[in-house]
């Protein structure tokens, strides 16, 4: 139904609030299964329920840049 699937988009998003995130930083809720992470965070995701060209995506792992002593 919609409802369930309603609810599984926003705990996909981590509920409410990252689901509210998630719309505002790409103006998109997609959930599907992670289907690998790569050697810098990034985490791919694919729901074939999306037409092609739409049904992967990535979410970027945000980075830190490392802190250098002063001297």
């Amino acid at each position: 139904s919609a409802e369930r699937r309603a609810l599984q988009e926003l705990g996909g998003h981590g509920g409410l609030h990252g689901a509210m995130w998630q719309l505002l930083r790409v103006s998109d809720l997609k959930t599907g299964p992670l289907v690998g992470v790569d050697k810098y965070g990034n985490k791919y995701y694919e729901d074939k329920r999306h037409f092609f060209g739409h049904h992967r995506w990535v979410k970027i792992q945000e980075w830190i840049p490392p802190v250098t002593p002063s001297k």
